[in-house]
């Protein structure tokens, strides 16, 4: 191999050259498309890290020659080109890249094929070292250097654009009547019976349907993420069998985290006969369509699959906390027959918290993105 500044003979190895100084061009590592579906990276993404590594290079030649006085780069020169480099070929190794960091829609996902989709919202899952058990995602993701499987693997630890990305991709999967190679998913849910109680707020939606038992089982799931210690069947013998459960002599309510308390009494209330068969009203006088949106910044998976009627009356129950006074229906009639709500005459926005101010600006803003305002 020569120098293309120079001429001179650099070995395979050598990030520069002895004899100018200058940055030996070094070949990118092409992403394996053998071990799944994916058909290839998108072209656009393999321009932009293209151009990205021609800059890197280019600032690596201005560090080494820019001063004149040098003849050879400096240890932490080369260091910083280094990470430069290394940087840019992990992000080439992902299929999308800013799944962690930025928040992804809908024309991001048109013109991929499903099978490109189903992977990159596994990708989201691999991140944070879930453990593949089929293929191709086994041998996929196996071969990534940034992969690093974990047995403490908890979608809970999934970041705001993470959640709301696969909620996105789910919801788009549902249109397109795919749900295929979607591994992740289908096999984090079948170890839980409610897989994201520990990470949203449940409506009565997800409850409609359920025997009494599966809603016990669900309520118990809650206790046994937090290693509560179950001395009777079938709970002692069905959370034993779980991979996930580690029990806990030091457990305590106190380790519950907001979402866990109010799926917790939600699900109680339920249980109690508090709620009518249909999908996320109430016929007892103390539920919430939303029970945190004054306590937490929700979130737009918090949003995503719901109707948007169910939406409206989300963004609706925030004013009624306040007091504030409806005069038509449907809102008129059902915020006066819950116990909570006290009109008031008074009532303005500069009431709200932090929170409410937050959470109705987004769900304003997810009513627009769907054409429902």
């Amino acid at each position: 191999m020569n120098c293309r500044n120079c001429g001179s003979v650099v070995n395979e190895n050598e990030r520069f050259c002895r004899e100018c100084g200058a940055a030996v061009e070094i070949n990118s590592p092409k992403m394996n498309r053998n071990n799944s579906n994916y058909s290839g990276t998108n072209g656009v993404l393999v321009a932009v890290i293209a151009i990205a590594m021609v800059v890197i290079v280019a600032l690596v030649a201005f560090i080494i020659f820019g001063n004149q006085e040098k003849t050879e780069p400096s240890r932490q020169e080369v260091e910083v080109a280094e990470e430069a480099m290394e940087e840019a070929i992990e992000d080439f190794d992902y299929v999308f890249p800013e799944s962690d960091s930025t928040y992804m829609t809908k024309a991001d996902l048109a013109g991929k094929s499903m099978e490109e989709i189903a992977l990159i919202r596994n990708e989201i899952y691999a991140r944070h070292g879930y453990i593949f058990t089929t293929s191709p995602y086994k041998e996929y993701f196996g071969e990534k250097s940034w992969y690093k499987p974990s047995k403490n693997f908890d979608e809970s630890d999934f970041n705001a654009y993470e959640k709301a990305n696969v909620e996105l991709i789910i919801e788009y999967e549902k249109e397109k009547g795919s749900r295929t190679n979607s591994e992740a998913n289908q096999s984090y849910s079948n170890d839980y019976i409610f897989p994201s109680s520990n990470s949203r707020y449940m409506t009565t939606g997800d409850l409609v349907g359920r025997s009494k038992s599966e809603l016990a089982l669900i309520r118990n799931e809650i206790y046994a993420r937090r290693g509560y210690i179950f001395t009777t069947s079938p709970y002692k013998e069905y959370f034993n069998a779980k991979s996930w459960y580690t029990p806990d002599k030091n457990f305590s309510d106190s380790k519950f985290n907001k979402y866990e308390r109010a799926n917790i009494e939600l699900i109680k209330e339920y249980e109690n006969g508090g709620y009518t068969s249909s999908q996320s009203s109430y016929s007892g006088n103390s539920g919430y369509v939303f029970y945190g949106s004054n306590t937490g910044y929700m979130t737009r998976s918090d949003l995503v699959g719901r109707s948007k009627s169910e939406v409206a009356l989300i963004r609706n129950e925030i004013y009624a906390r306040r007091g504030y006074i409806f005069t038509t229906s449907p809102y008129k009639e059902y915020f006066n027959a819950k116990s909570w709500y006290i009109p008031n005459k008074n009532f303005s926005e500069s009431m709200f918290n932090k929170y409410e101010k937050a959470n109705k600006d987004l769900i304003i803003s997810y009513e627009i993105e769907k054409g429902w305002r």
